[in-house]
């Protein structure tokens, strides 16, 4: 048997395959019902904090939210950003002319990945000065391995709920898995065999850590068929 290459792209967050959609889902709903909301995406590196803010950003608009979505990290422009954010919250031509409006008043997701590594907290003011803002409905949603002493600090008048990824439930990996391979190709559990999948499931602490495995186990099955 010829097995084809098989991308399961382990270190690549894909939202066609969260598998934390329930949870994903309040986040969008009470952003929309009440402004001022923050969360804190919790979790070990592989488990899918990533792919949960893609997610948002992707299905936002469903829930009537405009995303606004940023990278962190300690590169992060703090003008660039400012730039970004002030252009996305600017009203439109109509609202300034007539209302007078200085922000829209649709309800906006502000979603930043990697926060932990921001180190600039001017950045952080910023974003809390905005959340502040009576006449923008503005809710945020950031990711970090775990909660730092400059977030802490930053936020610590702020009611933050914390949503705390863990390794979803196997039948859950088990239809990720799914995709993946069928979405490369493959079809069902093929070529490793629904045996397999479980197996490594079994043993694996994160998705990614799934996948890598997955991953290896296609190349030894390749490499034996030549």
């Amino acid at each position: 048997m010829v097995f084809k290459p098989l991308p399961l792209n382990p270190n690549e967050p894909n939202p066609n395959y969260m598998v934390y959609q329930e949870l994903a889902r309040k986040v969008l709903v009470k952003s929309l019902m009440s402004k001022g909301q923050c969360y804190l995406i919790l979790g070990q590196s592989g488990m899918g904090k990533s792919t949960f803010l893609l997610w948002l950003k992707e299905f936002s608009p469903l829930y009537k939210l405009t995303p606004i979505f940023f990278h962190g990290g300690k590169d992060i422009v703090i003008e660039q950003f400012k730039k970004s954010f002030e252009e996305a919250i600017k009203p439109s031509f109509i609202s300034r002319l007539i209302n007078k409006q200085q922000v829209t008043n649709k309800p906006i997701l502000l979603i930043i990945d990697d926060m932990e590594s921001i180190i600039k907290e001017d950045l952080f003011r910023y974003i809390l000065g905005k959340l502040d803002n009576p006449d923008l409905h503005l809710s945020i949603v950031f990711s970090s391995e775990k909660k730092t002493p400059s977030i802490k600090k930053i936020f610590k008048e702020m009611v933050i709920e914390e949503i705390i990824l863990q390794m979803p439930k196997k039948g859950n990996l088990m239809e990720m898995v799914r995709k993946r391979i069928e979405a490369g190709g493959g079809k069902k559990f093929q070529p490793f065999g629904g045996d397999v999948v479980e197996g490594i499931i079994n043993e694996s602490e994160t998705p990614r850590e799934i996948l890598t495995k997955l991953e290896k186990k296609h190349v030894e099955l390749t490499t034996k068929t030549r």
